[in-house]
């Protein structure tokens, strides 16, 4: 009995998943790259984008001047010796991460003109 009951709710959802499934399919509507494009949502996120590498370039490399200048004025006030090798050390390292920063927003940029994506 119990066998029956279970093969009789398997076939009922089966059929009930294939219904769904078929009228899914069904009403779905196609959409093509050329509507995509010229969709306003996609036109504002390339504009978005373009701004906010804009934004992240010219922001990096004044917080990257400001602390470079903060670790010059430790260098020069600090007496000792350790200190001053730690400031060269942050010194690098921060401009390091600025060169890194910038040339990933470079190639951004270079990928995103070449798609076509930030207006070029």
């Amino acid at each position: 009995m119990t066998k029956k009951f279970i093969k009789n709710i398997n076939e009922k959802t089966i059929l009930t998943y294939t219904f769904i499934l078929s009228f899914v399919l069904l009403k779905t509507n196609l959409a093509f790259a050329t509507d995509l494009m010229n969709n306003p949502i996609v036109e504002g996120i390339k504009k978005m984008t373009q701004d906010g590498l804009n934004l992240l370039m010219g922001l990096s490399t004044g917080i990257a001047g400001l602390m470079i200048a903060i670790q010059l004025i430790k260098k020069h006030y600090t007496g000792d010796e350790m200190e001053s090798k730690q400031c060269n050390k942050r010194m690098i390292v921060i401009l390091v991460s600025w060169i890194g920063l910038m040339s990933v927003s470079i190639i951004l940029k270079i990928i995103g003109g070449y798609f076509n994506v930030n207006g070029a």
